[in-house]
């Protein structure tokens, strides 16, 4: 099934969001659709570039200043707290490189129902490629115990750390619910036409 056949097959799907995206325009092909992937895979990327370098940078600042830093007056528990952060930033460093090279390698001119399932799980809200965010999580959540478990001296050891567990669940369930509303607006729209487009060829 080619390009041509397909649109004529998606002519009569409405999508107030596909087409405001595709500068006002009213067809609703698979050509326009894929433009519009195009657009959004490019901007995708350019945030995936960006938060490598940011991360990359911090990686190198907490490497030197915590880790190999000759400084006698840094403890082993201060030492251990910065290779959990340096252990962290390299597997989210990793991951978005993964995620980076698979949006480059990405074939717009594959078959259109893979390519349609590829675009799916790259517009999904949670994908297989964000596992590696489950042990950054932890080794930071392990960073900032140990860096500011000499702050806990005045709650308990064992009520701060308490403490500091609910403040970080917290800040996880926030930062959490704030990607959900981001991607609630750029990208679940365009993952309900994919999905509707999937749809019609089971018809």
């Amino acid at each position: 099934m080619d390009f041509q056949n397909i649109s004529k097959k998606y002519k009569e799907i409405k999508s107030p969001v596909i087409d405001f995206a595709i500068h006002g325009q009213s067809g609703n092909s698979l050509e326009s659709f894929t433009e519009l992937l195009k657009k959004e895979d490019t901007n995708s990327e350019k945030i995936l570039k960006r938060f490598y370098i940011i991360y990359l940078v911090v990686l190198f600042i907490y490497l030197l200043v915590f880790v190999v830093n000759p400084d006698s007056e840094l403890n082993l528990k201060t030492r251990i707290s910065g290779g959990c952060y340096v252990l962290a930033f390299l597997i989210f460093l990793r991951m978005l490189q993964k995620m980076r090279k698979r949006i480059k390698s990405i074939n717009y001119f594959e078959a259109p129902k893979a390519f349609l399932n590829h675009a799916k799980e790259r517009f999904s809200l949670w994908t297989k490629q964000q596992l590696p965010l489950i042990p950054f999580l932890v080794l930071i959540n392990t960073g900032a115990s140990l860096s500011l478990s000499n702050y806990f001296e005045s709650f308990g050891i064992m009520n701060g750390l308490l403490l500091f567990q609910l403040i970080f669940l917290v800040l996880i369930i926030f930062g959490f619910l704030m990607g959900r509303r981001e991607w609630a607006i750029k990208k679940k729209p365009i993952l309900l036409k994919i999905n509707e487009m999937l749809l019609a060829f089971e018809e």
